[in-house]
């Protein structure tokens, strides 16, 4: 069950305010919390240990938002959903292109560092 859609946008709202005053061009979120929070989608095993077996993301731009990995059941209309990309960090690449600065949750270290030079300068 996703989250009422009055919720959501008023979620996303609040969400693209705080990235604009932060100066964030995008989000790349991977933490259940976090993912639905700014989508309403709902990873079915949240942050548990299956977590690494059933990964996912999210990815939330000034116009736009996108999830990986999470069944097309469990995320609401008019939020974009992929399933987990054989290459994450080159599928984050292309959703995060075009942006100067992107906030991330959380990444596993050889994840941001790939993302890093996927993405010079950002």
């Amino acid at each position: 069950m996703t989250d009422p859609a009055p919720l959501r946008a008023a979620r996303l709202a609040r969400l693209r305010a705080a990235m604009a005053a932060a100066g964030h061009e995008a989000l790349l979120l991977t933490t259940a919390g976090a993912v639905r929070y700014a989508t309403g989608a709902v990873p079915l095993h949240g942050d548990s240990s299956v977590e690494a077996a059933y990964p996912f993301a999210a990815v939330v731009g000034a116009r736009d938002l996108q999830v990986l990995g999470i069944e097309p059941g469990f995320v609401p209309a008019g939020v974009a959903a992929a399933p987990w990309p054989r290459d994450p960090v080159a599928a984050y690449a292309d959703l995060l292109a075009g942006a100067r600065r992107v906030g991330v949750d959380r990444l596993p270290m050889a994840t941001g560092l790939a993302l890093a030079r996927a993405l010079p300068g950002v």
